[in-house]
């Protein structure tokens, strides 16, 4: 009930047909006694399309829009907010005070994207859920047709910002943004500045599904830490076009690089598990019989202090021997022929990391199960370079102590395990699969 009495009611109006099954939100207000206010909407009710999506059954598109509003809020100003769903999905409309659809409300719906991109890696996702909610154009014959959709960085356009898609091609100039075989428009790339211009094909659901494959990639040597990406979408309305801006933020972090650890391991295979399979999956493309680069998921080797850098992606890193040999801990001199695990992103591959990947990357439950500091970070720890820093105190250094500890019991624990499961006609083929299943049953 609005402060002068009149009642407002939501809820759905609709109809079904061969070709269609609609159903919009539907918002009326009533005078105090009863009686539609003819002052609100068109005789006292408003009727908006939220969503009109197309789907193809045998060849015909088949329309569907099922939209209902379920509560009603009047603000402070008076405009009126009507939330329900839409095809499943929350839906939010907001009104002026005499029932016409307030254009300034944000069109730009779960955009809430927090990407993170590895430099000189694969380009990733912008945000797979982010929606646009037009309701005057989602209702139109024309659908979104003369709309148009900018991504551009915030502080200018940079040449060094790549965009891809559905149908979108990074540094192509120029295309078509084709959908289930269906052109909704068309693109172009310029110095950094990606516009998507859709046609009157471009139902609300397969502009979703465009802006929802929307990927990026940064092609500099050397880029910036983060990068903020500004969405503009332009319903192009020839009587007065209106527009509403939102951004995502792209945290940019450098190849992988760390530590691998037992003691400092040398020449130890590093991959990224991108499946999480817990195999080195690759195709012997050359037919030599060797892991070679390019080869399926990325790998290197650590150099003779065990450390590793430049790989590309993204995935739980392992570390096992080097199947051509040569892989020794330095603090014994003695073959390395374990296997350790840690979270993407990891500085430090470990037993206590293998036991953070068992964990499902929760530090709390690893550093409980361990009685250690629960602020402790395992994903960037280093025992070893605790226990020999210059300036540490007693405390650090016996901390450091305690920690290496646990680490090399785990160590032996799955050394034992693995030897027990080898006996039992096991393979190194999931060897790292094995080893996580070890450290779960340490938890």
């Amino acid at each position: 009930m609005q402060p002068d009495g009149k009642i407002l009611v939501a809820g759905s109006t609709g109809r079904s047909d061969r070709y269609a099954s609609i159903s919009d939100f539907a918002v009326a207000r009533y005078n105090s006694d009863g009686t539609l206010d003819t002052s609100f909407g068109v005789g006292g009710k408003v009727i908006t399309n939220i969503s009109f999506g197309s789907v193809s059954y045998w060849g015909v598109y088949v329309h569907n829009s099922w939209d209902v509003g379920y509560s009603i809020a009047v603000q402070a100003d008076g405009k009126i907010l009507v939330a329900g769903s839409s095809a499943g999905d929350f839906a939010l409309a907001r009104y002026n005070s005499d029932g016409s659809l307030d254009t300034t409300f944000n069109a730009f719906n779960t955009l809430n994207g927090a990407p993170t991109y590895i430099a000189h890696g694969g380009a990733i996702v912008l945000d797979n859920d982010v929606q646009i909610v037009d309701a005057e154009l989602a209702a139109s014959n024309n659908y979104y047709a003369g709309a148009s959709l900018t991504l551009v960085r915030h502080d200018g356009a940079n040449a060094d910002d790549l965009f891809s898609g559905e149908g979108i091609t990074a540094t192509s100039a120029i295309g078509i943004v084709t959908i289930d075989s269906t052109n909704i428009g068309s693109y172009t790339w310029a110095a950094g500045a990606l516009t998507l211009l859709f046609n009157n094909n471009a139902t609300r659901g397969f502009v979703n599904f465009a802006m929802q494959s929307l990927a990026y990639e940064n092609a500099s040597d050397a880029p910036p830490s983060s990068v903020q990406i500004d969405w503009t979408f332009n319903d192009g309305d020839s009587s007065g076009a209106l527009s509403v801006m939102s951004r995502t933020m792209v945290l940019i972090t450098d190849a992988q690089a760390g530590i691998a650890q037992d003691g400092y391991l040398a020449h130890a295979l590093v991959w990224i598990d991108s499946n999480n399979n817990g195999l080195r999956d690759w195709t012997d493309a050359n037919s030599n019989g060797l892991w070679d680069s390019g080869e399926g998921e990325a790998w290197t080797l650590t150099d003779s202090n065990g450390k590793f850098a430049h790989l590309l992606g993204s995935g739980t890193l392992r570390i096992t021997a080097n199947p051509a040999g040569g892989t020794t801990d330095i603090s014994t001199g003695l073959p390395f022929t374990g296997t350790f695990s840690a979270p993407s992103g990891s500085t430090v591959i470990n037993p206590l990391t293998t036991l953070l990947v068992a964990a499902g990357g929760d530090a709390t439950i690893v550093n409980k199960a361990l009685g250690l500091d629960i602020a402790l970070d395992l994903a960037t720890y280093d025992p070893l370079a605790a226990l020999s820093a210059s300036g540490a105190s007693s405390g650090d250094q016996a901390q450091a102590l305690a920690i290496q500890c646990k680490a090399i019991q785990i160590a032996n624990i799955m050394d034992i395990a693995i030897s027990a499961a080898h006996g039992a006609g096991a393979t190194n083929a999931n060897m790292s699969d094995m080893t996580t299943r070890i450290a779960a049953s340490l938890l």
